[in-house]
This record gives structure tokens, sequence and C-alpha cells, in this order.
């Protein structure tokens, strides 16, 4: 694995980005005086997954990890949705959750789950375009943190034999 460095200039913006990861749950004290090889080796446990209209270019990314889920070891999580603002309403998110779907399917997993927040409409419209289901409200880590729902995919056993593409 390649070193990973900030470049000249950016720790005020690491910083500024270290103190978002309390929208979800997190505190900034938890993460703040991280090295980055802590984040790299969470990253390379994740599988990655982007769309766009040219290689190295993308316009949707996501990522899935097996075993977040203790109640269910066959259920990927789906985490890091993000469509560039140009991007959405074209069908690259759907893209690549579609592809998450088949290579998670392909994985052994019999559902994907993941959280959305309550006051995200246009993400909640995707995943139930797609074949999610709310399952109920996630766990609020914190009072001040924003409501979320849960939601399910079964994974169609038809997906397991996908190719991803």
């Amino acid at each position: 694995m390649g070193r990973i460095g900030l470049p000249n200039g950016a720790r005020s913006g690491w910083r500024r980005c270290c103190w978002t990861v309390t929208r979800f749950g997190a505190h900034h004290a938890d993460w703040c005086d991280r090295p980055l090889s802590d984040f790299a080796n969470r990253l390379e446990q994740m599988r990655h997954f982007a769309a766009g209209e040219a290689m190295g270019t993308p316009l949707a990314i996501a990522c899935w990890e097996a075993g977040m889920d203790p109640s269910d070891p066959r259920r990927g999580w789906v985490m890091s949705v993000y469509a560039r603002p140009l991007a959405r309403g074209r069908g690259y998110a759907q893209a690549v959750l579609h592809q998450i779907a088949c290579d998670a399917a392909q994985s052994g997993m019999r559902s994907l789950g993941l959280h959305v927040r309550d006051d995200n409409h246009h993400a909640r419209a995707l995943y139930d375009q797609i074949g999610f289901r709310a399952v109920g409200p996630a766990p609020r880590p914190a009072p001040d943190s924003a409501a979320e729902t849960v939601m399910h995919l079964p994974l169609d056993s038809r997906l397991r034999g996908a190719e991803p593409q």
C-alpha cells in the first residue's frame, strides 16, 4: 500500500472534515488525532465502487462491507453513498448500488442494509426505487444527532450469478 499524506495547506481542511464526523455519531475527540493510516486500514476492509462517464472521474461512489451487523452475518452494509450534484438523478448512484448488490450477492450476502437521514428525501427516494425497505429507526448515538431510518434490501438469488460490470 502506498503512503497517504496531506498536500501542503490541507491540514486545516482535514480538521474541518474531522469535525463533521459528529454527524455520524462519532465525536471529534475520537478521531482528530488518529493517524491517516487508521483510516487507510479501515478503507481497505471495504469494497468500493464508482460510476462516471470517464475513467478516473467518478460521478457517484459508495462502498460496502460484510460483518458489520451482528444480528445477521449475511447482511452487507452500504456506506458513504455520494453523487456529485451534477450527476444526481442521472442513474450513476443507482448503477453503483446495483454493482454493490451484485458484488455482495456473489460474496454470499443475502441482504444489504444502510442508514439514511430522515431529511434526505432524494436519497430515500433512490433507495425506495431500488427496492430497499424501511425496517425502523436507526439508534441515535447522541440526542442532537439527526434522525435516521434503517433500510434493508433482500438480494435476489439471480444476482449471485451476475457478473459485476
